[in-house]
């Protein structure tokens, strides 16, 4: 479905729209910059940026060879972004190895027609050989296009500090003939091989002269080159020449010396007798497929991600961190007469050009933030934002889970703010209804379909056999490699939605958020500054009260350090009746704001200063600070339930009991365990935030600054406890317990029951399930905590010891608990 406006979705109403939308297959997007066509200079040559990829080992690992690669230049037909210019690209290499590519502008240069024709076949030539594919005939061109990624990628001479291409090793790849699997013909497993072509009887080799199968050659020829086996037609690197083997040496067998030798073994399997039994053997690296080089390995670990910027110092003093053990890469010893020498190809250009793909990939992901950047039209590091579009299943480095989980509060704070002064007669299940329609996962959807979001979300891990290269391809190629592409469920757009404006939050304020929110079509008009006259308007019966006949506000200002301008909102904020009210009223719909700036303020609060948590955990800290349970007994704990005024006797009742079970068990943060906290004491915290972030303009800054002194000590990860329902959860799953949590509805409450092998543990009854589930889990607890406690004993014997326990345990239930 397609929507112009994103406003559209208010009008036809969403209810109309399909939902849920089952998993969509969506095509990914390729940056305009990556297809531009190069220009043409009045020479006639096509002028292109040049830009150097560098590599700079960070983590050794184990195979030293592996960490020698060529360097490279990308040239592209547009100059890049800045933040892409200076690009560092982090890269898990096998044997435990780690390595950055480092890109760094290099100004610009033409080429001429000739030139360019040369430059498409090496792209085509290098990353046939590096992907594993068949190489394109000279003789045709049929089936064959350019690709449409216009960029291209060439070597550097080695040593060179600036961008020298090396044309030599360009012009020796394409005349080599060397692809990724040489066709052979194969007998059992192997290929059978023919006699040498030439005369190998015309003399002997010179001192430093090897015999290989396409001529003789200096043994300094063989340094770190690129060789074809020809009895099975694969391309290896030479790493060493292996003086101590010849064919007369006994060949292994599972790591042991068997009785055959070399000769014997290469007669019995490939039918071919070397005549050159006393050269020394050539130790060949096989050319392994290029993986996903951005995943982070098993073997990294977390800390050692989280030290990458220390690293990368390092690295800039000419420092290598050591490596781990770990089974280096296959090793072959090979006779030289079995193998095809390809002159002027060396090992490191393909081992560098094995890191290409998954740094080119990095390359446009960044690219397609920047573009999508263009378009919202409000500045952000494109790093940020390509953190946004990131899913976990990615596997990257980075994904939206802490980004979202900050947007989540802010749309709730931008929704409730916008709703509290749209309409002063709803109610506050009015407020929350239409608030959910606001920022419900449906509506981000819609959202993110009218502003064609869906193409630069990345959604899989990297892979290398779906990357379409530059250079030429097969005319279907594209095609073929789309139509395997993602596939996102309508709540992971969703969840992008938020993510990307946290993102803008977190890196450029509260206002960029609001522009990506504009942006995004998202139905929600934050008002950019606070209409004073309309709350007075909405406070007036409280304006009209004598204030001092109500409350001490002096005293509570010197309580909270600030000292209100407009002394009615703190009146409105703490005068609640449990009669219906336009007092009563008046607090609900504060509390109503107040919970999305408190969601906001501890959001911001637990993302700042916890970065090294995921989602789930910030999440848990969240609930564990914020529940209106916890938030009841800090502000028992403070004495600011004694600011409550209009208090009914129905309410003063229930609110005395709270107080003395907080005395009797001290602070717990998901609250007590027999009782639950009456509403106006839950509100009450949140309510002070409201007047707070009213009367200062919506500055939610200072709100935290008055607020977070009241719920010292708050919850880290080191000391935030579990909360009863998932301990109980916990518990179950590591002592093979089968648990069952049946809550069920009356007419006028709603009872839980906690049954762990058969047995009721633990029941309650609250208006609030959740609550219910809390005491009842709770409950259940205390009984399994008991030391004569025994699920394990089975029978009748089972249910009256447990009995037993749950009569010694229990206590006199408070009114409004189970």
């Amino acid at each position: 479905m397609s929507l112009d406006t994103a406003s559209d979705l208010m009008d036809v109403g969403s209810e109309d729209l399909p939902w849920p939308l089952p998993v969509q297959y969506i095509e990914r997007s390729l940056p305009a910059v990556v297809k531009s066509q190069a220009s043409q200079d009045p020479a006639g040559k096509f002028r292109f940026h040049v830009y150097t990829v560098r590599y700079n080992v960070l983590e050794s690992g184990v195979d030293p060879v592996q960490l020698v690669a060529c360097d490279f230049a990308l040239v592209t037909p547009e100059e890049l972004d800045a933040e892409i210019a200076e690009m560092v690209v982090n890269l898990y290499l096998p044997s435990q190895a780690s390595v950055v590519a480092k890109i760094t502008p290099c100004g610009s240069d033409a080429f001429e027609a000739q030139q360019m024709d040369v430059i498409k076949r090496f792209n085509s030539w290098l990353f046939s050989v590096v992907l594993g594919k068949a190489a394109i005939p000279e003789e045709s061109s049929k089936g064959y296009t350019d690709s449409p990624k216009r960029y291209y990628v060439l070597p550097l001479r080695d040593g060179s500090s600036a961008a020298e291409f090396d044309w030599f090793t360009i012009e020796s790849a394409l005349s080599s003939g060397m692809t990724y699997r040489k066709r052979v013909k194969f007998m059992g497993g192997f290929a059978k091989l023919e006699a040498l072509d030439f005369d190998c009887a015309t003399g002997e080799t010179k001192p430093g002269e090897m015999m290989l199968r396409n001529g003789r050659f200096f043994e300094k020829d063989l340094d770190d080159a690129m060789i074809t086996c020809a009895h099975n037609g694969m391309p290896c690197h030479v790493s060493a020449i292996s003086t101590n083997v010849t064919g007369y040496s006994c060949f292994p067998v599972d790591g042991n010396s068997a009785g055959q030798s070399y000769a014997e073994y290469f007669i019995s399997k490939c039918g071919y007798k070397l005549q050159f039994k006393d050269q020394p053997f050539l130790t060949g690296c096989r050319l392994l497929r290029p993986s996903n080089y951005l995943r982070r390995q098993d073997h990294f670990s977390t800390k050692a991600l989280h030290d990458f910027a220390s690293s990368w110092a390092r690295i800039l003093k000419g420092q290598v961190l050591a490596g781990r053990t770990q089974e280096r890469s296959e090793r072959l010893e090979l006779p030289p007469e079995i193998c095809i020498l390809h002159p002027g190809i060396k090992g490191r250009l393909i081992r560098g050009a094995m890191r290409l793909p998954s740094v080119l990939y990095k390359i446009e992901m960044a690219l397609l933030a920047v573009e999508l950047r263009n378009k919202i039209g409000v500045p952000i590091s494109c790093y940020k934002l390509m953190e946004a579009l990131t899913t976990g299943a990615c596997q990257d480095e980075v994904s939206y889970e802490r980004f979202e989980f900050l947007g989540d509060s802010i749309l709730k704070l931008s929704g409730c703010t916008y709703l509290f002064f749209k309409d002063f007669i709803q109610t506050e299940d009015q407020l929350g209804a239409n608030l959910y329609q606001l920022v419900r996962n449906r509506t981000l959807f819609y959202c993110a379909i009218a502003c064609n979001l869906t193409g630069y979300v990345f959604l899989e891990p990297f892979s290398p056999n779906l990357w379409v290269h530059p250079g030429r391809v097969e005319c279907d190629l594209e095609e073929k490699k789309m139509r395997k592409s993602s596939f996102m469920s309508s709540r992971t757009l969703a969840d992008i939605v938020e993510a990307i404006v946290g993102a803008y939050f977190m890196n450029e304020g509260f206002g960029a958020a609001l522009k990506a929110m504009g942006w995004l079509g998202i139905p929600i008009k934050f008002p950019l500054e606070l209409q004073r006259e309309k709350l007075r308007i909405f406070f007036a019966e409280v304006r009209s009260k004598d204030f001092s006949s109500l409350m001490e506000v002096d005293k509570l200002e010197k309580k909270l350090g600030y000292v209100f301008e407009e002394k009615y909102l703190l009146v409105g904020a703490l005068s609640y009746e449990s009669m219906s009210s336009t007092f009563s009223s008046l607090f609900r719909r504060i509390g109503f704001l107040g919970d999305g700036v408190f969601d906001f303020i501890v959001a911001r609060h637990l993302v700042t200063s916890h970065q090294n948590l995921d989602e789930g955990k910030l999440s848990e800290l969240k609930q564990a600070i914020r529940n209106k349970q916890n938030l009841a007994i800090v502000a028992v704990r403070h004495g600011l339930h004694s600011f409550l005024c209009q208090v009914s006797p129905s309410l003063k009742k229930p609110v005395s009991e709270f107080i003395n079970y907080y005395l009797l068990e001290g602070p717990k943060a998901f609250g007590l365990s027999e009782i639950t906290a009456p509403l106006a004491l839950g509100d009450l915290l949140k309510n002070l935030a409201t007047a707070i972030y009213l009367d200062s303009r919506f500055d939610f800054d200072l709100v935290w600054k008055i607020i977070r002194p009241l719920l010292e000590p708050l919850a880290t990860p080191f000391t935030v406890s579990q909360h009863p329902v998932k301990e109980l959860e916990t518990l179950c799953i590591e002592r093979g317990w089968k648990l069952t949590i049946l809550v069920s509805c009356t007419e006028n409450s709603v009872e839980a029951k906690v049954i762990i092998n058969e047995l009721v543990l633990g029941n309650s009854q609250n208006e609030d399930k959740k609550i219910a589930r809390r005491l009842a889990a709770t409950k259940a607890l205390r009984v399994i905590s008991h030391p004569n406690t025994n699920l394990s004993t089975p029978g009748e014997k089972q249910h009256f010891q447990v009995q037993s326990q749950m009569e010694d345990i229990y206590l006199p239930i408070a009114n409004g608990a189970a």
